[in-house]
């Protein structure tokens, strides 16, 4: 497995996380797939996936909603995980046929290749519930060609370029780093949406927030286009 072009497990300096397996990773006791779903279960890793995090956390309100998405996987999860290897199938959806799909995984997580020993995604909760980086790991594992619907938290930017924002933060992303981020994910999938958020008209500069808005928005709109003219 590689992220970033790095290459992440070594068998033996750096394998693969088994939480509760005594490798330094969620070895505590009480371990369980789901317990009190609440969205203080949501720990940001060291993937810049926060815009997931966030929608996971969301819907960490609907407790019925988390315990939905496990509910295929066989024998239930009351008693996971088990003392034996574990295999997980949570339901996901294709944006393709609007469909539910079953994604398999395993109860391996990605390890830091930076800080070997320590998770590279979200952590389990304090409480040590598991089902936020199995979740994670999930929607990791859908295929490549699979659309995806991007929603762009606008805070992201760096404040010289988008000021109408609520908590405006030196060090932000540029446009042009915006839009290779963009074209990154045109490159692997078809866009089927695109949505920005926080983005805050009282707090804009002489309108170059609503400018660099409409900026991204144009342009996500002819990457989108050109993705359908050449699928046709």
């Amino acid at each position: 497995m590689n992220y970033n072009g790095r290459k992440l497990h070594h068998p033996v300096n750096n394998p693969p996380l088994q939480p509760g397996r005594g490798m330094g990773c969620a070895d505590i006791p009480g371990l369980k797939i789901i317990g009190d779903v609440d969205p203080n279960d949501v720990h940001q890793g060291q993937v810049g996936n926060c815009w997931l995090l966030s929608a996971i956390s969301a819907l960490a309100e609907f407790d019925g909603a988390v315990h939905k998405l496990f509910e295929n996987t066989p024998g239930g999860i009351e008693d996971m995980p088990r003392a034996e290897p574990n295999e997980y199938h949570v339901t996901l959806y294709d944006l393709k046929t609007w469909e539910p799909v079953d994604v398999v995984i395993d109860e391996r997580l990605a390890a830091n290749a930076t800080n070997p020993g320590k998770l590279l995604g979200a952590t389990p909760s304090d409480d040590g519930e598991l089902w936020v980086p199995y979740l994670e790991k999930a929607i990791a594992e859908l295929p490549e060609g699979v659309p995806v619907y991007i929603a762009l938290d606008v805070d992201s930017m760096d404040p010289v370029v988008m000021p109408a924002v609520i908590g405006a933060a030196q060090g932000g992303l540029s446009y042009w780093q915006m839009m290779q981020i963009f074209e990154a994910i045109a490159a692997r999938a078809p866009i089927c949406g695109f949505n920005m958020v926080e983005l805050m008209p009282a707090r804009d500069v002489n309108g170059q927030g609503a400018l660099m808005a409409s900026r991204l928005g144009l342009s996500m709109l002819g990457m989108i286009a050109r993705q359908r003219a050449a699928a046709k």
